[in-house]
């Protein structure tokens, strides 16, 4: 049975069996004992007509008169017949409304001075057994309307608030598939249902959200596998075909070999991101951050002296203070930042690095003179696969993962990331990380 609403009816139903033979079993209890105290009333009353009559009955004898217009008037009254006999059985007297039929008989007999001469009979309705009968009917079949009405009620208001809402979700969610994500479910209760059915229709919200992301994704990683790739066949086409000249086949040679380096560390980009997005496993350890930036700076300074990059530090740190981090990681933050400077800066870019301790963290900012974001967009940049200028990124390569790995990271880390508009007119982002450990 893998209805729900049916399995709650079986139950129901089987709940309601169980109380009904309860119930009567209560009512019949009950309908016992007010028979038992009513067999005694009726013999209580029985033997008080019955001392009345033997009363009548004796007078009458002792006086040498016939009790028969006395125990007449008496079984009109009461509805009781009456009969005197002797000892042998020969009817003496019997009153006209004698009853028949189902009766119950009572018989006393009638001493005059101590001897037994007459027996008095008195025949009474027996009225007991119709009572019987009706109460056993009520013991069952009242009940038993009553509990059925509601668990009739009770069935259909389940269906309607808990297995009509439950079959409408389940229809509604059955028909999403790949594009078509976004439902709207026809049940708005402000009940735990109804709560359920809103957090389906933001889960297709998300879902669409996801569609259209990964839609972009592959665009993006389309267009900018498709541009090298392009210049990669079509200067190797030029190169086998043996017509350019020995500088000609040289600059082609460095523009294949530049290419490829493109769509290596675009590879390289996405193959980061996979890894930091899904727990990749972090070796932290403690560091003296002092040492460890300094260090990072001179593979940078290195660099920045090959591009003719104008690069400044600016360190306000402590001599021994510790951080706990993952060295390979963090290096990754920096490279990438001080990179997306570089590239977006220009011609005579301008990389102001600096490191400043405050109370129980180290910030770390990284700024550039480039043209900067606006401010409107800077809470997306670290956003996958955004990137400010569509066009003009495109020529400069990547995809729009660098920051998003930068955030990754740093969140790993316990630590902050942010973007503002620079003291240099450019682009300025920070990160935080939590010092665990100071030694003065």
């Amino acid at each position: 049975m893998k209805s729900l609403y049916k399995k709650i009816s079986l139950v129901l139903i089987i709940s309601f069996v169980a109380q009904i033979t309860l119930v009567g079993f209560f009512y019949q209890e009950v309908a016992l004992k007010r028979i038992i105290t009513e067999i005694n009333e009726q013999e209580n009353m029985r033997r008080s007509i019955m001392q009345e009559a033997l009363q009548i009955s004796q007078r009458a004898i002792m006086r040498q008169e016939k009790p028969d217009s006395q125990l007449e008037q008496l079984s009109k009254k009461l509805n009781v017949g009456f009969s005197i006999k002797t000892i042998d059985g020969e009817n003496v007297f019997i009153t006209s409304s004698n009853t028949g039929g189902s009766r119950l008989e009572s018989q006393y007999p009638i001493r005059v001075n101590g001897r037994v001469g007459n027996i008095l009979y008195g025949y009474f309705p027996a009225r007991i057994e119709t009572k019987l009968n009706f109460n056993r009917a009520k013991v069952f079949i009242i009940p038993a309307i009553i509990i059925f009405i509601l668990a009739l009620s009770i069935v259909l208001f389940i269906y309607r608030t808990i297995a009509n809402p439950l079959k409408k979700l389940n229809k509604v969610v059955n028909s999403i598939n790949y594009g078509n994500t976004t439902i709207t479910i026809p049940y708005y209760g402000e009940d735990e249902l109804g709560n359920l059915c809103r957090s389906f229709e933001g889960m297709g919200e998300r879902l669409k959200q996801s569609e259209m992301s990964q839609q972009q994704m592959l665009q993006a990683i389309s267009h900018d596998v498709k541009t090298p790739l392009t210049s990669i066949i079509g200067y190797s086409k030029r190169l086998l075909k043996g017509k350019a000249s020995e500088e000609k086949s040289k600059e082609y040679h460095e523009i294949i070999y530049r290419k490829a380096n493109d769509l290596k560390e675009l590879l390289e980009d996405l193959d980061d991101y996979a890894t930091y997005n899904i727990e990749s496993t972090y070796k932290k350890e403690a560091v003296n951050f002092q040492e460890y930036i300094e260090d990072i700076l001179k593979d940078i300074k290195l660099e920045a002296g090959q591009q003719n990059l104008n690069l400044i530090t600016k360190l306000n740190l402590r001599e021994k203070t510790i951080v706990e981090l993952d060295k390979r990681k963090i290096k990754r933050v920096m490279v990438n930042l001080v990179e997306n400077s570089m590239k977006y800066a220009g011609e005579n870019a301008k990389v102001i690095i600096s490191a400043t301790e405050r109370d129980k963290e180290i910030e770390v900012c990284v700024q550039d003179n480039g043209v900067g974001v606006p401010e409107e967009l800077l809470s997306n940049i670290f956003d996958r696969f955004y990137r400010i200028d569509t066009s003009r990124n495109r020529e400069q390569g990547g995809i729009g993962l660098g920051l998003a790995i930068c955030k990754e990271i740093i969140e790993k880390h316990e630590g902050r990331i942010g973007a503002s508009k620079g003291t240099e007119g450019g682009l300025s982002i920070c990160f935080t990380l939590p010092i665990k450990r100071g030694i003065k």
